[in-house]
């Protein structure tokens, strides 16, 4: 889904999940990279041992 974006004049930008598709990348490997961020981000914060 397209966005708005404030503050750019109304400037219609992709969210990061339709970049990654535009670059051909699959959902599998989306999905792969953000379940790496999320562990890490809860690692980081030690509620991940």
């Amino acid at each position: 889904m397209l966005v708005q974006e404030a503050g750019i004049g109304g400037k219609t930008v992709m969210t990061p999940f339709e970049w990654l598709r535009f670059q051909d990348v699959s959902v599998t490997d989306i999905d792969f990279i953000e379940t790496v961020i999320i562990d890490q981000s809860v690692y980081k914060q030690g509620l991940l041992k």
